[in-house]
């Protein structure tokens, strides 16, 4: 569904779909607003695209043991998370070379909250590309990325944020929610 409402001279686009088991939304201020539904059409296509190569792993999938060519963007998001596999000491697959890697048998790879910020640096850029100049990316309320200045509702509480990434997390401690973000 695309929400589109003319304010002033620019127009404001917002659009949702489920990715990756959960809504990721797109809420754009243009003055073309149909170049920009093109744009957002093509951004929504690579984002599904990325979600059904994705499918797999984040459905918990668990390798028996192989050797996998995988697509140019798994093979970057697979060197992202192994990064962070080695930092945490987490078990992980093995890259060969470039595309191609080891699944150990008993491996689970589930690309969860990384993927989501892979792809909201890859929507970003996209966006950049085609100087789309204020937006605001959201997975699931988890992970966004503000470009010109936006207000965000989180757990209740109101933000205001501007060209930055945050994820947000929450964890109970002693039956009292706490809120992690992690602003870049």
């Amino acid at each position: 569904m695309v929400l589109l409402i003319l304010i002033s001279k620019l127009f404001f686009i917002s659009r949702g779909f489920l990715s990756f088991g959960t809504i990721f939304e797109l809420k754009v201020f243009t003055s073309d607003s149909s170049k920009t539904l093109f744009i957002i059409d093509s951004a929504f296509n690579y984002v599904s695209y990325l979600d059904s190569i994705w499918r797999r792993y984040w459905e918990g999938y668990v390798f028996k043991g192989e050797t996998l060519s995988v697509p140019e963007e798994t093979d970057s998001l697979l060197v992202l998370s192994l990064y962070w596999a080695k930092k945490t000491k987490g078990i992980f697959p093995e890259r060969i070379k470039k595309r191609k890697w080891f699944f150990p048998e008993g491996a689970i790879f589930d690309p969860g909250g990384i993927a989501k910020g892979f792809v909201l640096d890859l929507v970003k850029k996209f966006f950049e590309r085609k100087f789309i100049k204020k937006y605001l990316l959201n997975f699931g309320g988890s992970s966004l990325y503000a470009k010109g200045e936006f207000i965000i509702e989180i757990y209740g509480k109101k933000y205001k944020i501007k060209d930055e990434f945050i994820s947000v997390s929450h964890y109970k401690k002693r039956n009292k929610k706490n809120l992690i973000f992690m602003i870049l």
